[in-house]
């Protein structure tokens, strides 16, 4: 047998070696991808109902913040309006 034919029987060898770990990527990546599914689709009602009620939480505390802002928006201008009258009595006397 000659180098050349070594070679080539090499190459055929390491060829096929490589079409055998492709399929066994691609088996392997099947399982992987049908169990994820599967979890995914056992989870999926879970995490729809904890993102609805993660979601409902930070409107109510959206509505919590914009009420005390708007009401420290009535204090100060109350407070603008009081200090403003005081200033002109005093400016008056």
């Amino acid at each position: 047998m000659s180098n050349a034919d070594d070679l080539k029987r090499l190459a055929e060898e390491v060829k096929q070696d490589t079409a055998n770990l492709l399929d066994t990527f691609g088996k392997a990546h099947k399982e992987m991808a049908d169990a994820l599914r599967s979890e995914l689709a056992r989870i999926k009602p879970e995490l729809k109902s904890t993102e609805s009620e993660r979601k409902a939480g930070v409107r109510a505390h959206m509505a919590a913040v914009q009420s005390e802002i708007s009401e420290m928006s009535f204090a100060w201008k109350k407070l603008l309006t009081t200090m403003q009258s005081v200033r002109k009595r005093t400016i008056a006397n």
